[in-house]
């Protein structure tokens, strides 16, 4: 019998037994890997927020996204739409940047009648927030269809009133189908 052999076979055996130990975690030695058991901690558990009460739709919250489709997303009156955005949609820019028409908000040419009459779902209605899923038709000879947009609308600041802090358009990604 060779020398080595002994010797190699020993080494497997240790390598065997390190890696028992760390796949059942005893001794000591963790699995990093294992995301299913977190470290423990002493900071008190995040609390789960209270289920908000869905109220009716509140009419001068809906009047808001109506007024902001109607002009900064059809690009009409954009220093009459600066008022009812939160600084979140305004991404820093100030009044005469935003005039530029170069803003973050998606343009589509509303028709002539406006967003007001455009059909709508309520996804959500709060008392401080509300979210809406509007289907906006584009002028004729635009070229465009007729898109799905989220915009979303919340009461802010003292006194609290109703800004868009959310606009962007209806998608999910498409959906995987088995090829032949």
């Amino acid at each position: 019998m060779p020398v080595w052999l002994p010797i190699v076979s020993g080494l497997v055996l240790l390598a065997g037994v390190v890696a028992v130990l760390i796949a059942f975690d005893v001794g000591g030695i963790r699995n990093t890997a294992d995301v299913s058991r977190p470290v423990p901690s002493n900071e008190p558990a995040t609390p789960v927020p209270a289920k908000q009460q869905t109220v009716p739709v509140n009419k001068a919250a809906a009047q808001v996204a109506i007024r902001f489709i109607d002009s900064a997303v059809a690009r009409r009156n954009l220093e009459a739409s600066y008022s009812l955005i939160t600084p979140e949609v305004r991404g820093g820019l100030s009044l005469a940047e935003w005039k530029t028409g170069n803003i973050p908000v998606q343009y589509f040419p509303v028709w002539k009648k406006g967003a007001g009459f455009s059909p709508y779902r309520v996804e959500w209605s709060y008392r401080n927030e509300l979210m809406l899923k509007i289907l906006l038709v584009p002028e004729a000879g635009s070229g465009l269809k007729d898109t799905q947009f989220w915009i979303g609308v919340k009461k802010v600041g003292t006194p609290a009133v109703w800004k868009v802090n959310y606009f962007a358009p209806y998608w999910f990604p498409p959906r995987l189908t088995e090829r032949d």
